[in-house]
């Protein structure tokens, strides 16, 4: 077997363990839920290259969205999920001192949010035999403007993004990020610490 064969072979057995599970651990979920996202948004939209940038998304027009996502059910509860041991789920906003620029290894010192928009991804199915986090049908998804986020606040709770935001399904979510960033381009430029829109 080749190099080439063997790590074909290697990769295809890491999706399978990592991704292809209902209940995906919480160290991949990001993945596949930046992927699943930016999917479901379609044309305009691209994945940022680098580990370390600053937002997971871009829009055609220079918008740079986050991506954070949090499930009711993980790997660590999912056998007692039926006695009610869930997660009320949480998402990191806190700001950064910066970012790396646009995959390379060049530092912008740029203190509080380098994403213009936030979306929260959310999965609240807890019935074990229900549950399937690869199914983009059962996540909820809200877009959030990061200038409507608390500006020194490093998480917020799911229930509070509940109250303050509408969800959509992942059919409505390329539209509602499309109002979002319309929306934004039409406001005044973002004052503070989440800098200008363009």
């Amino acid at each position: 077997m080749s190099v080439n064969q063997l790590a074909a072979n290697i990769f295809q057995d890491l999706i399978g363990e990592l991704f292809d599970r209902k209940v995906m651990g919480n160290l991949y979920r990001p993945h596949y839920v930046e992927r699943l996202v930016v999917k479901g948004l379609g044309e305009g939209f691209s994945l940022t290259s680098a580990d370390w940038s600053g937002w997971d998304i871009e829009h055609s027009c220079g918008v740079r969205i986050e991506v954070k996502q949090s499930a009711a059910l993980q790997t660590w509860t999912g056998r007692e999920s039926v006695n009610g041991r869930t997660t009320p789920g949480s998402f990191d906003i806190a700001p950064r001192t910066g970012y790396f620029d646009g995959g390379s290894t060049l530092w912008v010192k740029h203190p509080g949010r380098p994403a213009q928009i936030y979306i929260f991804a959310w999965h609240p199915i807890t019935e074990l035999d229900v549950c399937d986090q690869r199914d983009p049908a059962q996540w909820r998804f809200f877009v959030t403007p990061a200038c409507e986020l608390p500006e020194k606040q490093k998480t917020i709770s799911r229930r509070v993004v509940e109250t303050r935001w509408s969800a959509v399904g992942f059919d409505e979510l390329r539209n509602a990020l499309l109002g979002a960033i319309d929306a934004l381009k039409h406001s005044h430029p973002i004052s503070g610490s989440e800098g200008s829109l363009l």
